[in-house]
């Protein structure tokens, strides 16, 4: 009976970023060098579908896989299957954009068959999923790390929010001339109510007065 293995992950980054690092297979050994031994291109262009690459296992139990791409689709999704030391691996890693929490999300199914995992059945399931936990913390941690250094986070003056001057401002008094000082003189004061008008300067005669007398 096949052993299954589902493990999922979240990177604060782009599929991108995950994919710059899952591609280098030669530092695998580095980031999980208890559990892998040696990971090298065999054949073919690398993540090229037909392309292999052979991986030295020390866990779950010392054994040797050749991977085959047989799907490829940079940077969200790679197929592999391999076989060697009587064990056949077919494995699925899936890097998902989500851009509503712009995440991506690390996940891989995989299965293995044969003589030896028939003959350790599930016990070994815990030490897989170990390794692959692990593996893919090293990958979240480089991944997130070149995203940083591509999109630098903004220093707080950049989109910190501009204080409301007015929220605490004082109320604004007019001010009072003191109680009992008379007011200033108008700059151009108008004639006082009753002063008679200025005479004008070719006006009718008044009505009723006497005319010139006529001659007799």
């Amino acid at each position: 009976m096949p052993l299954n293995v589902e493990y999922a992950a979240v990177a604060q980054c782009r599929p991108e970023h995950v994919w710059q690092v899952f591609e280098k297979v030669e530092l695998w050994s580095r980031w999980d060098p208890q559990a892998i031994r040696d990971v090298s291109w065999v054949s073919g262009e690398p993540w090229t579908k037909g392309a292999k690459f052979a991986i030295q296992l020390l866990k779950p139990m010392p054994f040797k896989l050749t991977p085959e791409v047989l799907e490829v689709e940079q940077p969200y999704y790679v197929h592999l299957r391999g076989e060697g030391s009587g064990v056949t691996g077919e494995q699925y890693y899936i890097f998902k954009w989500m851009p509503e929490q712009q995440t991506t999300e690390l996940r891989t199914l995989q299965e293995f068959s044969g003589a030896p995992i028939m003959f350790l059945g599930s016990s070994i399931k815990p030490s897989i999923e170990a390794g692959i936990r692990h593996l893919f913390a090293r990958i979240i941690e480089e991944a997130e790390a070149l995203a940083r250094a591509e999109y630098p986070p903004l220093p707080p003056s950049e989109f910190a929010p501009i204080p409301d001057s007015t929220a605490h401002a004082e109320p604004v008094r007019l001010a009072e001339a003191p109680a009992g000082d008379p007011l200033p003189p108008a700059s151009d004061p108008a004639p006082p109510i009753g002063d008679p008008m200025p005479p004008s300067t070719d006006p009718y005669p008044p009505v009723g007065d006497p005319t010139s007398p006529a001659n007799e």
